[in-house]
């Protein structure tokens, strides 16, 4: 098991993040209301009423906050882990743009986002 060495806790949202992860710890970067807004923003673009998204209409949908898509892609796993969304593969990798996708190791792409009902 590696130690956490110089690892950094975050003051605001006690998220545990090694020095190369600070560049795309999103907390600080995030209004105060981000899950309010990626709520009511993902309402907004919810035309089939499944909640299901791709993750490009996730982030045009949220383009008005300025955020890399780093930060964003950060901010997203971290709600994942928080339960409040899941983001799942895309089950036919080739036909996506891998641009707008998020890739975890062990996982995939991931290219979809769902809100829990």
């Amino acid at each position: 098991m590696k130690h956490r060495i110089n690892c950094v806790k975050c003051p605001r949202c006690g998220y545990v993040f090694t020095p190369k992860e600070t560049d795309v710890h999103s907390c600080n970067l995030l209004p105060s209301n981000f899950k309010e807004y990626l709520r009511k923003a993902l309402r907004s673009i919810d035309i089939h009423g499944d909640g299901l998204f791709s993750l490009p209409d996730v982030r045009r949908a949220l383009e008005p906050l300025g955020l890399s898509q780093e930060t964003l892609d950060a901010a997203l796993l971290k709600l994942e882990k928080e339960r409040f969304l899941f983001l799942k593969i895309a089950n036919d990798p080739q036909g996506i743009d891998r641009s707008q996708a998020i890739f975890v190791p062990g996982r995939g792409l991931l290219f979809f986002l769902v809100l829990p009902q």
